[in-house]
């Protein structure tokens, strides 16, 4: 199976809506209090620059980075994905570092927060090179999250 990833339209966040991974279920209702479709429908609204990643055309993921802030550009890296993840690591983990490459040359700032009960995430943002902080009570629930953080790199 190969990935491939396109920009996100309307149709890829509803199936991600229906199809969403357990796990980022949780994390979005833990967080927000917020339901999948809520969530989807929000991301588009604020991330039309949202990419897709496809096998067979159906989504895998759909991930991103919202820009929060001008000066300096200051951003919110996030992904929701299906199961389908669990099929292609490899493909995506190669796709992640292609974009996260992109993302650094236009964010000075990119940081977010992850729920802790979500270990492979937190391992493959410390892979991607972001910082992770120690859980702390975070969101709707107050559950322990990990604040993550990346900064872009000055080598003058």
């Amino acid at each position: 199976m190969t990935v491939k990833i396109v920009d996100a339209t309307p149709l890829h966040f509803n199936e991600l809506a229906q199809r969403m991974r357990e796990v980022d279920r949780k994390e979005i209702y833990a967080s927000s209090g917020n339901l999948p479709k809520d969530v989807c429908d929000a991301a588009w609204g604020l991330d039309k620059e949202a990419k897709v990643a496809l096998v067979g055309g159906r989504v895998v993921c759909i991930f991103g980075v919202v820009q929060v802030s001008a000066l300096p550009t200051i951003g919110v890296p996030w992904l929701l994905g299906t199961d389908l993840m669990d099929d292609v690591p490899k493909d995506l983990c190669k796709h992640s570092v292609k974009h996260l490459n992109k993302f650094k040359k236009k964010y000075d700032v990119m940081v977010n927060y992850v729920d802790a009960r979500n270990k492979t995430t937190v391992k493959w943002l410390q892979w991607l090179g972001f910082s992770v902080e120690l859980p702390a009570s975070f969101g709707y629930l107050g559950l322990p999250f990990h604040r993550f953080e990346m900064r872009k790199d000055y080598n003058v």
